[in-house]
């Protein structure tokens, strides 16, 4: 890859089908970029997703390419990655403990 990013695509889906592109132009792809991690098959796809750190870096160095270049809407003007936070489902969060013999006795 040259110096200038300006050909990377800023629609996320389109940069996904970007660096798959890229990627086989290089004799790889997300599978094998993901197996040479030991990781499973959707691994790589799954960070244009949601925010995976390990697998972000993955694919921008394979590309070389700055990770900030490539998802840059995870990083601020500084090249900070940016937090998110994670909110929990509520069907996950626990709902007290229950237990039938006690409610038939109350």
């Amino acid at each position: 890859m040259n110096g200038t990013y300006d050909h990377i695509p800023v629609d996320l889906v389109e940069r996904r089908l970007w660096a798959r592109r890229e990627l086989r132009k290089l004799g790889s792809s997300f599978v094998q970029l993901s197996r040479q991690h030991g990781r499973s098959q959707p691994w790589i796809t799954f960070a244009f997703s949601r925010p995976n750190y390990p697998a972000e870096k993955a694919l921008a160095d394979a590309l070389s390419i700055p990770i900030e270049r490539l998802f840059p809407e995870r990083y601020d003007a500084e090249g900070n990655r940016l937090h998110y936070h994670h909110v929990g489902r509520e069907r996950n969060k626990p709902q007290g403990v229950r237990n039938v013999k006690d409610s038939a006795a109350v």
